[in-house]
């Protein structure tokens, strides 16, 4: 038997780029300017609700799920243009980035019971990424629930290295009413050819080391 799907789809993007220069009069090594840029964007999304039951089902890819929202996000880098030995390099210091959508299906369907409540923001995401040095790296990612206002997940992480090819660094991971550790890691540039790597996690639910990895 041949079947056939079509269903159309609609998105509409926009967004927004502000870009703002500072300089600094620097004759000398180090940081000469620093560039800041705002992006903006929303994303709405439309795919009709289709009846799919004539189609034979596998996996959940077969069917294709109505859609009918409004994503949006901000974006924030501050970007630095540095000297050193009359040679120029830029760096982004900072990069933060927040977003969410809102489901029109979700806003607007019938209530199923006198204590039912829709539900139509999602959780705010948010990222953000510093480096300060050009050895240092420190993330940090998050998910927050704005209904019942705690955050879901959360991770932040350090991390050094250096020009050799060294490196070294630390995580922490949250998820809630799931898993919480602390993951530690080193990785020496031994030779060219090989690396030599050390990796321990830490478990906060069941307050005992879980995993040692040597390489």
């Amino acid at each position: 038997n041949y079947y056939n799907r079509d269903i159309y789809d609609i998105q509409v993007d926009v967004n927004t780029t502000i870009v703002r220069i500072f300089s600094f009069e620097n004759e000398e090594n180090g940081f000469q300017k620093l560039k800041h840029t705002i992006r903006q964007k929303i994303v709405y999304t439309y795919i009709p609700d289709d009846d799919q039951s004539d189609l034979p089902s596998f996996d959940g890819v077969d069917r294709v799920g109505k859609s009918n929202t409004i994503a949006y996000s901000i974006n924030t880098i501050l970007t630095g243009k540095f000297l050193e030995d009359k040679n120029t390099y830029t760096r982004d210091l900072v990069y933060l980035d927040i977003s969410q959508s809102y489901d029109i299906n979700e806003a607007t369907r019938d209530y199923t019971s006198p204590i039912d409540k829709r539900k139509p923001f999602s959780d705010v995401t948010a990222e953000l990424i510093l480096k300060p040095f050009w050895w240092m790296t420190v993330t940090a990612r998050g998910q927050y629930d704005v209904y019942d206002n705690w955050l879901e997940r959360y991770d932040e992480s350090l991390s050094l290295s250096d020009k050799r090819g060294d490196s070294l660094g630390a995580t922490h991971r949250y998820i809630r009413n799931d898993i919480e550790y602390l993951e530690a890691w080193a990785r020496i540039k031994a030779t060219e050819s090989i690396d030599l790597t050390y990796r321990n996690r830490y478990s906060y639910n069941s307050n005992e080391k879980i995993e040692t990895d040597y390489g």
